[in-house]
């Protein structure tokens, strides 16, 4: 397994926790490792992570080929990189804002509204805010 997917399961478990107790000494324990690791904040953050990185690996590859292409070098790596880079680019950078990040977006407002006040920074409660 992923060492990433543990440490996005800590925060997904942070922002929205479930199978834990709450012993009498006020400590957390963990009661059920599947719902821990089977967490829905946590599945939706981990995919938009992977989206997030396959993002800049890609627009990474397409700038090398891209490179290649300015330098003229000879070989097909170039069109192949470049093609590759920006085709898997579009389609993670498509992934990364719908439907990961707009989930994502709705679990918050749902959850935490007032983590959403902070992002937009209104401070004070009032009727019909901007």
């Amino acid at each position: 397994m992923d060492l990433g997917l543990f440490i996005i399961v800590t925060n997904a478990w942070m922002q929205h926790p479930v199978g834990f107790e709450l012993l009498p000494n006020g400590v957390y324990e963990v009661s059920s490792f599947t719902q821990l690791l089977l967490n829905p904040w946590a599945l939706l953050e981990y995919a938009h992570n992977m989206c997030a990185a396959v993002v800049t690996a890609s627009f990474v590859m397409a700038a090398v080929g891209a490179l290649y292409v300015l330098q003229r070098r000879e070989g097909p790596y170039a069109h192949i990189f470049l093609r590759l880079g920006v085709t898997a680019g579009i389609i993670s950078s498509v992934l990364q804002v719908f439907p990961t990040g707009d989930i994502h977006g709705k679990y918050l407002a749902k959850n935490q509204p007032t983590a959403i006040a902070a992002m937009d920074g209104l401070f004070h409660s009032e009727k019909g805010a901007p």
